[in-house]
């Protein structure tokens, strides 16, 4: 919580950035882009579930110590979307 409450104040936690804090502290690269994209069109995410991911990915790096997220902080905040999804699939 010491990164988060540093980067965006106290109290606040990364589930409660807004989008322009998504983009100022989570940098997206080609790779990210390219996971995003898919789980968009495979996995069905809005761009409110890919927000969520982010911000989870950006908690998995915090909890690394990495100052940005990876590629494998998102598979991972991605994969833990994927119960949720399937539950709302009926599967």
């Amino acid at each position: 919580r010491a990164r988060q409450a540093a980067r965006l104040g106290p109290g606040r936690t990364n589930a409660t950035m807004t989008e322009a804090e998504v983009r100022a502290h989570v940098a997206v690269t080609p790779e990210i882009t390219r996971l995003l994209e898919r789980a968009s069109g495979e996995l069905g995410l809005s761009n409110r579930g890919l927000s969520r991911a982010l911000k989870v990915a950006r908690t998995i790096a915090d909890l690394r110590g990495a100052e940005q997220p990876d590629h494998l902080a998102v598979e991972e905040a991605l994969a833990l979307r994927l119960p949720e999804l399937e539950r709302r699939a009926g599967g």
